[in-house]
């Protein structure tokens, strides 16, 4: 959802619907067609445009303070105008169709073995606590117990752990949930209080009237770390886990339920049917 981003990806997102508003209104006025040139050669009117919906132009009256900053963003190419014009239109002038995908970039694999990542995820449990450890406690305490698990693997002559540095484990509790650490530390109650939502979203009044679906690519040894199964499963095993496969989630949006999962190789639209069809049958027994 659009209030779920944090305000710098919102304010980039709502800048390029605003781009692409301005655009469609410029076609329906005659002034531009869907070519590289065409928009090329309109790009005086359409920043002007964008900046006057932004509320940079215009809007002396509205008793701005005097050295207020206003923020100012440069156009883009009239290539990218396009390609966001296309997502736009194809997702409905829903403005979370122009969402940036730079975050998804990167090597997104295991950077440890598969003990160190282990490990290394303890550290949201460790500080998850009610005695209320401070980051930099839990963090000692996790390296102290890689270290000793070195010194315990150098005298039987097995091969050694990777040692996380202190920013790597800070940077891993960081992606923790906030909602789950401040229940765990605080009580649900105050976790409640804390983090009250003001907005609901899409509203259903009962089960199955909507129904939510996506796809999201992820490594298959990541969710079996933590649980300590690739401890007791051979190598040529966990070789074989490696690697990255889609997974179909569809969930209920008034109960939250996972109604339907199906793991595939590659995304393709034998598995999305499948997956709605699961939605729909009887699991009762």
């Amino acid at each position: 959802m659009l209030a779920e981003l944090n305000d710098e990806s919102r304010s980039m997102l709502l800048w390029r619907q605003t781009i692409c508003d301005s655009c469609l209104t410029l076609e329906q006025g005659g002034k531009v067609v869907g070519t590289y040139t065409s928009v090329t050669m309109i790009m005086p009117v359409l920043d002007y445009e964008v900046r006057r919906k932004s509320g940079q132009i215009g809007n002396d009256a509205g008793g701005r303070r005097a050295g207020a900053k206003l923020v100012t963003r440069k156009l883009p190419c009239a290539k990218t105008i396009l390609r966001w014009l296309r997502a736009y239109e194809h997702g409905g002038h829903d403005p979370l169709a122009l969402m940036p995908r730079t975050h998804r970039s990167g090597n997104r694999g295991l950077r440890w073995c598969h003990r160190t990542e282990a490990m290394a995820s303890e550290v949201i449990d460790a500080y998850a606590s009610t005695q209320r450890p401070t980051k930099r406690q839990v963090v000692v305490a996790i390296r102290n117990r890689i270290k000793s698990e070195n010194q315990h693997r150098r005298g039987n002559g097995i091969a050694e752990l990777a040692l996380p540095s202190e920013r790597s484990l800070l940077r891993r509790l960081s992606q923790a949930d906030p909602y789950y650490i401040y229940a765990q530390r605080r009580g649900i109650d105050a976790a409640n209080r804390k983090f009250n939502l003001f907005e609901t979203g899409v509203e259903t009044l009962f089960p199955g009237e909507r129904i939510e679906m996506d796809e999201n690519r992820l490594d298959v040894i990541s969710p079996l770390t933590p649980s300590g199964i690739l401890d007791h499963l051979p190598a040529e095993q966990v070789e074989r886990l490696k690697g990255r496969r889609w997974l179909y989630v569809a969930k209920d949006s008034a109960t939250k339920c996972i109604l339907a999962l199906r793991l595939a190789e590659t995304p393709n639209a034998q598995d999305a049917i499948r997956t709605l069809r699961e939605v729909f049958h009887d699991r009762t027994a």
